[in-house]
């Protein structure tokens, strides 16, 4: 696969449906509980919340937002245009 971060973070297919058809190691469970904490995992699983759910996905949209929150202000640092 060219791009592993499609499959791991449960972009190219949910992550549910990959650990219940065995098709990820059972040993990576513990890492795959740990992409909702990734700005990736947790916009991925907020866009798959709304479109397949319903509810409001508050969690993962809160993830996303404290990325935001904590890199912008190195981002605005360290990238400054000269």
């Amino acid at each position: 696969m060219r791009y592993p971060s499609a499959l791991l973070f449960g972009i190219a297919l949910p992550i549910e449906i990959l650990l219940a058809n065995e098709l990820l190691s059972p040993s990576l469970n513990e890492t795959v509980f740990l992409t909702g904490y990734t700005p990736l995992g947790a916009a991925a699983r907020a866009m798959q919340t709304g479109w397949f759910s319903g509810p409001f996905p508050r969690f993962e949209l809160g993830v996303v937002t404290l990325w935001i929150l904590v890199l912008a202000p190195l981002v605005i640092k360290l990238f400054c245009w000269r």
